[in-house]
């Protein structure tokens, strides 16, 4: 009767490298998030520089990159956002406002249009955004063991 074997080496070296990539891939996940909230981050402040026409520092410096969180235990979010303490007129900024008179008469002026910063640069970055995934999913994928 002749003998059969299986040379189970190989398997055996994937299932521990998928081991690996689960222990690894929140702290993987986490810093991939955060990456692309950086560069999300980074063209807000490019969409904001171009469009805004007055010098407003404390706008540009309250742009800031959240923390990143989970949702159902599966989906990994970030978020980027003007601090309200630096620029409390950022929701003005951005979707407008009405001028309005000193008192007595307080006197109703004309609708001023927001600038949708915000807006604009989601529709920029969402275009960006599956090259950059590709590009650091590559870097993971070049990590593993």
């Amino acid at each position: 009767m002749a003998d059969f074997e299986i040379d189970d080496s190989q398997i055996a070296e994937f299932i521990r490298n998928l081991d690996l990539l689960q222990q690894e891939f929140p702290n993987q996940a986490r810093a991939f998030m955060r990456r692309i909230g950086d560069k999300a981050k980074l063209k807000v402040k490019s969409v904001a520089g171009s469009s805004v026409p007055e010098d407003t520092g404390d706008y540009m410096r309250s742009i800031t990159r959240g923390k990143v969180w989970v949702e159902d235990g599966s989906t990994y979010n970030v978020r980027v956002y003007p601090k309200q303490k630096l620029a409390w007129y950022a929701l003005l900024l951005e979707y407008g406002w009405i001028h309005t008179g000193h008192k007595p008469d307080k006197k109703k002026g004309q609708f001023v249009p927001g600038f949708h910063v915000f807006e604009r640069a989601t529709q920029q970055f969402q275009l960006e955004f599956y090259a950059t995934a590709e590009a650091e999913f590559a870097k993971i994928i070049d990590k593993l063991p």
